[in-house]
């Protein structure tokens, strides 16, 4: 079966679902992890040794520190998943440079984000 998975954070965050990912691939699936880590660490290797596809999604780069600091803490105030997703893709990016993909218009990276998973 094919499974897609989407995870952002912290390593914390992170290295469960590479587990999932890893125990998933061991029981015959094939795996696609889609991770925006939170300070940009690579997971490639990790990937590569277990055998799933690793889709890697940079930070939006944002100008200002104060702006990184209060979006963190508002994604980490809501305290719910899906209040978190609902918030990531309901916020206004424009003032972010998107360096992951800077030829793409903005609606076009959050669908390809979203068709990834």
């Amino acid at each position: 079966m094919k499974i897609g998975l989407q995870t952002w954070g912290s390593e914390g965050d992170i290295r469960p679902f590479t587990a999932l990912a890893a125990g998933l691939v061991k029981a015959g699936h094939e795996i696609t992890l889609v991770v925006t880590d939170n300070i940009g660490r690579d997971y490639s290797a990790v990937a590569k040794k277990y055998g799933f596809k690793l889709i890697p999604v940079g930070n939006p780069e944002m100008q200002d520190p104060k702006q990184v600091s209060k979006v963190w803490r508002e994604l980490i105030d809501a305290g719910n998943p899906l209040k978190q997703a609902q918030m990531i893709w309901t916020t206004d990016w424009r003032h972010c440079q998107m360096d992951w993909m800077p030829s793409c218009p903005q609606g076009h990276r959050l669908s390809t984000l979203h068709s990834a998973a």
